[in-house]
């Protein structure tokens, strides 16, 4: 057998440098946050959808208005349900981190992890009791219930798009 008819050995790749290691893991942590805020988004459409859907309110800024319309219709408590979908997301999200990645994290991690945790079932079971206490209620809310239960729903909403936000950087390092 010939050595013309062997095919060459490719050279051995050389490992990348600090650089190419820079470059790979800003593009793997924005190919990973995009696609968690999209999953987010979608979640959060999921859960003001049946809202929106009931009160026929239609998209508008400030999003308080939309928030207003849906109290006029009534349905002010489908729209508080929201934060206990979001909350069990992120709640899920964290304890599937827990799981994946154990005790690899400081002490100070394992801290932020475990408030939230505590944050996040704390919301569950606010949310839930107070779900439950709009489901008596009959008749629009009075302004000031409305501000207070919406600043609750927009905290609940930025907190879970925190974690989201956190769970990309665990998954950098």
């Amino acid at each position: 057998m010939s050595q013309s008819s062997q095919s060459p050995v490719p050279p051995p790749v050389p490992p990348p440098t600090n650089r190419q290691q820079i470059v790979l893991r800003c593009q793997h942590f924005i190919s990973t946050a995009i696609i968690r805020f999209s999953i987010w988004i979608v979640t959060s459409f999921i859960a003001i959808f049946p809202a929106m859907a009931a009160s026929h309110a239609k998209i508008k800024w400030p999003v308080f208005e939309i928030v207003t319309e849906i109290n006029n219709a009534r349905v002010f408590r489908d729209l508080y349900f929201s934060i206990i979908i979001m909350s069990t997301v992120a709640l899920t999200n964290i304890l599937d981190n827990i799981i994946l990645k154990g005790r690899q994290r400081g002490r100070g991690l394992l801290a932020l992890v475990t408030l939230a945790v505590c944050w996040f079932v704390l919301v569950l079971v606010y949310g839930t009791w107070h779900f439950t206490d709009l489901s008596t209620v009959h008749d629009a809310l009075p302004k000031e219930d409305l501000l207070v239960d919406y600043a609750v729903i927009k905290f609940v909403f930025v907190t879970t798009l925190l974690t989201e936000i956190y769970i990309c950087f665990v998954h950098e390092t």
